[in-house]
């Protein structure tokens, strides 16, 4: 088994080789795999737990918090109840939000504050989706605000710590529907919609609640003394850490909703409100967690986490350990039992850090209170120290001729006041020296000192004007762009570590989760119908299969020149419009075989200006506008044209035909007639002359 770690912090924590042994293969079969992990998730906290103490990391946290808060406590003249001056001076204070407003300003320029370049071998359409369903996730998942605080944490305790991962839960939603259908009258003209009339029943609504499954990724903010760090990790980046241990207590509800979840071996529910039973099982305390209660800051602190927030059994509390590394994650419920033992799907520690002021060989760094704090102390007690001495001089004190007949109480002064008194000359107001003008001089040293140290120049970053007598630079705008220019550089390089530490990697790790993760079809619905369907006509190959498969893209900070890229762009729209509408370029296009999107176009219109209303503006049309447009269309025209012109054609031959065909048959009739004629004449001879015959020859037989 382990060796446990010392508990005196004064002993080394580095054991002796000879005294350091793993367990033998029978001690493995006899403890079992769940023992061993527990062992060291037990072992590895505390180990984590002595290094804090040990290097008094837990001391610096706590006097930067009570720096930044610079709470004082009142004080009393000696031997009186007369108070002294007692103003806190919160430089540090001013210097962190100062610097903090300025980070936050550059990291968020605009909606969304990063772009997706498509790199070699990955289509654009696919860069552009990845685009909107990351931003969409950063605004669900409230990551400006989670990100302020983990900035704020950097600049007073000098490291901040962030966690990410995948949720997974059910949450009941409701919507609502028409009682009954709304009564519908025909449109009287054609191709108008049809009018729906309201009544009291259509107007009556039905709440319909359901359950929906709740799938994405989080991204929450971790304090300093939540998290443990192998001691062991000499730079400050997280993600080279050996292990993080991350410890957390839970509720018995909380325990509930992870049974569900894959991995997970949570005891049944009866066997955890057990532990609420009294006497409760307590969650172990540990010295790390817990507040200061001594004055003046007892008053700004948030109750202990392991101490229960209500007196429902259901809501107690439990530790509860994740220790997590490259290859495993294991979680261990107070100590005692091992509740997720498995491999890291995540294939990397899912925790990110940034830092103010790093120290070389180790993880944790300085805040702007370590380094300012003693010049916030310093001039602090120079401002009350001047206060008392106008105090002094406006209530004055007095030098009284031992004898005298006054008491030892000090004297009230007011208008028409008497003190009796022997001699006159026995009471004198004791003569006071003017305040020294270095003690004014000091505090602006002390002052400009504060500002190279952070880089919070007090003109051009924190927004007030600097003393007479400080500098002169500012008096120019050559001296102010100086001036401004070397603060910003100072900020700059915080930004850049939050950048390169939290902002990018939070990215990276967001899409890798969602190409594994996300519903193909919460992938449509996220990045919308418009914008899917121009993506879809604008690709070739199916879309949604190349954006699970294609992962070469790469994640770029728009921070500092996205404003003046997107003026640019705002201007240049219009004028990029007026060209492609014209018959030149649209014919030069033509000829190589493009044509200009004009959907495309339109939604960055609407990117450049910010508005989010391209649904509203595009919609689809109507049957009778897809007429009116088929009717306006010049091919269509043209068409038409050629159309009407084949059946004039078609209809002057069949004319023409027609008017040879009557005049055929007019020739026709009229060769008929004169056939006929003669044909009549020919016969009525030819009747003529038989009759003649038969005539003559009744004539011969009757001579016979």
């Amino acid at each position: 088994m382990l060796l446990e770690q010392p508990n005196d912090t004064r002993q080394p924590l580095n054991q002796l080789p000879q005294e350091f042994a793993l367990p033998t293969e029978g001690a493995k079969k006899e403890i079992g795999k769940d023992d061993v992990a527990l062992s060291l998730v037990v072992q590895d906290t505390q180990r984590a737990e002595k290094f804090v103490m040990a290097r008094l990391w837990l001391t610096e946290w706590r006097i930067a918090k009570a720096l930044y808060e610079a709470a004082v406590k009142q004080e009393y003249w000696r031997d009186t109840l007369v108070p002294r001056a007692s103003n806190a001076y919160p430089l540090s204070s001013q210097h962190v939000r100062a610097i903090l407003d300025q980070t936050m300003e550059a990291l968020f320029p605009e909606n969304p504050p990063f772009a997706v370049n498509p790199t070699e071998g990955t289509p654009r359409q696919v860069a552009r989706g990845w685009e909107s369903i990351i931003s969409y996730q950063l605004l669900q998942t409230r990551f400006k605000q989670q990100l302020r605080l983990v900035a704020k944490d950097a600049e007073i305790f000098g490291t901040g710590i962030a966690k990410w991962g995948w949720e997974k839960f059910p949450v009941k939603r409701r919507f609502y529907r028409r009682a009954a259908a709304a009564p519908t009258v025909p449109a009287t003209i054609p191709g108008a919609a049809d009018q729906q009339i309201p009544t009291t029943e259509s107007d009556e609504l039905d709440e319909v609640e359901f359950e929906e499954i709740v799938s994405r990724p989080f991204f929450t903010r971790c304090e300093i003394n939540h998290v443990l760090v192998s001691p062991g990790l000499r730079q400050p980046d997280i993600r080279r850490a050996q292990y993080v241990v991350y410890r957390d207590y839970l509720t018995i509800r909380d325990l509930n909703k992870l049974r569900d979840f894959e991995g997970y071996e949570i005891p049944s529910e009866e066997e955890l409100k057990q532990l609420a039973v009294p006497p409760a099982e307590q969650p172990p305390s540990s010295v790390v967690e817990s507040e200061s209660t001594a004055f003046p800051a007892q008053g700004h602190r948030a109750l202990p986490r392991y101490l229960d927030e209500s007196e429902d059994p259901l809501d107690h509390k439990l530790e509860v350990l994740e220790r997590w590394s490259n290859d495993t994650v294991i979680v261990a419920l107070q100590r005692k039992k091992v509740i997720r033992n498995e491999s890291n799907e995540l294939g990397e520690l899912p925790f990110l850090s940034a830092f103010w002021d790093d120290i070389p060989g180790t993880f944790y760094a300085f805040g702007i209170p370590r380094r300012i704090g003693s010049i916030q102390t310093h001039v602090q007690g120079l401002r009350n120290l001047r206060l008392d001495d106008i105090n002094l001089n406006l209530q004055n004190v007095y030098l009284e001729k031992q004898g005298t007949n006054l008491t030892g109480q000090p004297m009230r002064m007011y208008p028409g006041a008497r003190i009796k008194v022997t001699d006159p000359e026995g009471v004198k107001p004791l003569i006071k020296q003017p305040i020294l003008a270095e003690a004014y001089r000091e505090e602006a040293v002390l002052a400009a000192d504060a500002e190279k140290t952070t880089g919070a120049n007090e003109q051009t970053v924190q927004g007030a004007m600097p003393e007479r007598g400080r500098s002169s630079l500012g008096r120019t705008a050559t001296g102010a762009g100086i001036l401004g220019g070397a603060s910003s550089s100072r900020i700059q390089s915080f930004v850049n570590v939050i950048v390169d530490q939290i902002f990018l990697p939070t990215l990276y790790a967001f899409l890798h989760m969602d190409r594994r993760l996300l519903e193909p079809k919460l992938m449509r619905q996220i990045i919308g119908k418009t914008l899917w369907e121009s993506m879809e006509a604008d690709h070739n190959g199916d879309l949604l299969v190349d954006m699970c498969n294609s992962v070469d893209i790469q994640f770029v900070m728009q921070a500092g020149t996205s404003l003046a890229a997107r003026r640019a762009m705002a201007s240049a729209l219009p004028l990029e419009m007026q060209m492609y509408m014209a018959p030149a370029v649209q014919g030069g296009l033509a000829d190589a075989g493009l044509k200009v999107n004009w959907l495309e176009l339109s939604r960055r219109m609407e990117q450049a200006t910010g508005w989010k209303s391209q649904d509203d503006v595009l919609v689809p049309m109507m049957p009778d506008d897809v007429k009116r447009r088929m009717m306006s269309n010049p091919e269509v025209l043209k068409a038409q044209a050629t159309q009407t012109r084949i059946a004039q054609l078609h209809q002057g031959k069949k004319e023409l035909s027609a008017q040879e065909h009557e005049q055929k048959l007019a020739e026709i009739d009229a060769k008929g007639l004169a056939g006929a004629g003669s044909t009549i004449v020919t016969k009525s001879l030819e009747r003529a002359a038989e009759r003649e015959e038969m005539q003559q020859i009744s004539g011969s037989l009757a001579g016979v």
